[in-house]
């Protein structure tokens, strides 16, 4: 499980840093700071998907996002609401990212997962997370199997 860091300071390097070293065994496989505009992300991560090109912070333009968790419906997503965008990767990360430049905050309310994740756009510090978390997931399942 992947750990996201930040704070909603541009001078605060040192200290999303040291975030993200204490939780380095949540995501074994790299980690990332990033001042922006905004904020400071921070990120550990637990390669799974596109294991060469999902480094994080992501960014996308002028847009930053530290990401965990998993997005189900994301290949979905950007058959429908992302439809003729050219992807760099495969990552559900991209298209959170993309889906919150193109729709806006709104956007949460059409994923299906469990997520949280921080994006700095522009003068914005966006933050948000799934309801329930994996528990929704395993309440899903155990309601299919009945």
């Amino acid at each position: 499980m992947c750990g996201i860091a930040g704070a909603y300071q541009s001078n605060s390097q040192m200290d999303v840093n040291q975030m993200v070293m204490q939780m380095k065994h949540r995501g074994p496989d790299g980690d990332g700071v990033i001042p922006t505009e905004t904020a400071t992300l921070g990120h550990t991560r637990l390669a799974i998907v596109d294991v060469d090109r999902g480094h994080q912070p992501l960014q996308l333009s002028d847009a930053w996002i530290a990401f965990n968790g998993e997005i189900y419906n994301h290949m979905d997503l950007r058959h429908t609401r992302l439809k003729g965008q050219q992807f760099k990767m495969h990552t559900d990360t991209e298209t959170v990212l993309r889906l919150y430049q193109h729709l806006g905050p709104a956007f949460v309310e059409i994923l299906n997962g469990m997520f949280a994740f921080a994006i700095s756009w522009q003068d914005e510090l966006f933050l948000a997370r799934d309801p329930l978390g994996i528990i929704h997931l395993a309440t899903k399942l155990q309601k299919q199997t009945c």
